[in-house]
């Protein structure tokens, strides 16, 4: 008897059955970021595998314990934040520097609702997701104390002015602004650039 003949399909079916393990891993971390988005901040091992369209099996065999899984996500959502927090640089009117500045915590504000406080839930159980919290602020409060400096040099207090920028451009501010008081982005921004102009603009 000769070779059965196997149709484009059957090849097709095959293939998706036999996932690339580093596809498989990538896309159980996209099932915990989208839970987490949706406000379900400490998703099970099987919330995550119906979500991701794998077996629950497969959720650890990719990663030892939801712990190791949480840091996973965690360092996912690092690398998208850094790619959108760029430098800002000194030089150029203000009202540029802010625009820019602003622009980009927009951006930010889309990837980060929704997973903000799962991340600061998960820091207190893990000492390599805190250090990864800490360094993300560090990196927005670095941004602003570069885009401002020439402002901030010329105050008194230049290091409690720094503060309360960092504050007034930090997610939650933003949050408070959307989700409480219920304005658009372009409002909140708004609202944000004077509240930053007041600090640094006698």
């Amino acid at each position: 008897m000769g070779p059965v003949a196997v149709d484009e399909s059957t090849r097709t079916a095959r293939k998706r059955r036999v996932r690339d393990p580093e596809h498989t891993r990538r896309v159980i971390v996209e099932a915990v970021l989208s839970s987490l988005e949706e406000g379900v901040l400490e998703p099970t091992a099987k919330q995550v595998a119906a979500r991701a369209g794998v077996s629950e099996r497969s959720v650890f065999v990719h990663f030892s314990d939801l712990r190791e899984l949480r840091r996973a996500a965690a360092e996912e959502q690092a690398e998208r934040i850094d790619a959108l927090l760029e430098p800002v640089a000194p030089e150029g009117p203000l009202e540029h520097r802010l625009a820019e500045v602003l622009r980009q915590r927009e951006a930010l504000f889309e990837v980060q609702a929704g997973i903000r406080s799962a991340e600061l839930i998960h820091a207190g159980q893990s000492a390599e997701v805190a250090a990864m919290v800490q360094s993300r602020r560090q990196g927005f409060r670095d941004q602003v104390a570069v885009a401002f400096a020439p402002e901030l040099a010329a105050l008194k207090d230049s290091e409690g002015a720094l503060d309360l920028l960092e504050g007034l451009l930090d997610w939650s501010f933003r949050r408070q602004l959307v989700v409480r008081q219920r304005l658009d982005q372009a409002q909140a921004s708004a609202a944000v650039r004077r509240a930053v102009l007041g600090v640094l603009v006698a």
